[in-house]
């Protein structure tokens, strides 16, 4: 009995060793072959669109006003209303004493017939008739039109001596006056073009000052 009993386990053992069922330290299953990547789409771009370099870059506009239009009290606005009624740059100037850069305005090269007013207040200020190219790079005239809209003022500023042209009615900065103008005054009214509004004369009043009948 005990004999028989060897017998099957030996070939117990055997079988088992013959089905290879354990596994040995290293030993690793085949795995199978991942599959290749799917090639990645490509995305077209839209083509961005061509800057324009001369986007920002208006020519300033010669702006008309009729001088009869109805001004509020000027001289009663306060700072932050002005900075309202204004652009950056008119505030800069006609309220904090700037200077436009030389060439900026086109009233510089300006030569329509017509009457130019103040740009904060809207009082007329000069005319055509008195404004000549002074070379200098501003709008310039050898008097005002209404004396009595103007004013100067002493200006020591940036250690020189100068005469500053004030608007008498807003007492907004137009620039200054020199004493090196032509006939018959002798005076160079060098106004920022910033300052100033342009209202031409109608074509039938522009014969008239012309002296055609």
């Amino acid at each position: 009995m005990m004999e028989h009993r060897s017998i099957l386990m030996g070939a117990l053992v055997v079988l088992l060793g013959l089905c290879g069922c354990g596994k040995h330290p290293g030993d690793q299953a085949a795995q199978p072959a991942p599959p290749p990547a799917a090639p990645e789409a490509t995305v077209e771009k839209a083509p961005e669109p061509e800057s324009n370099e001369n986007e920002n870059i208006t020519e300033a506009p010669i702006v008309q006003q009729d001088p009869a239009e109805a001004t509020p009290e000027a001289t009663e606005l306060t700072e932050e209303q002005w900075r309202e009624r204004l652009s950056p740059e008119a505030f800069y100037v006609l309220r904090q004493k700037g200077t436009e850069p030389r060439f900026s305005s086109a009233y510089n090269a300006n030569k329509k017939q017509g009457s130019y007013l103040c740009g904060g207040c809207g009082a007329v200020l000069f005319s055509s008739v008195e404004k000549y190219d002074s070379g200098t790079g501003w709008p310039s005239f050898w008097q005002p039109a209404v004396k009595k809209n103007i004013a100067t003022v002493e200006d020591n500023s940036f250690f020189s001596r100068r005469i500053e042209v004030l608007c008498a009615k807003c007492d907004g900065h137009l620039g200054h006056v020199f004493d090196d103008g032509p006939a018959p005054t002798g005076l160079r009214y060098c106004i920022n073009g910033i300052s100033l509004k342009f209202a031409e004369l109608a074509e039938q009043d522009q014969e008239k000052d012309k002296g055609e009948p």
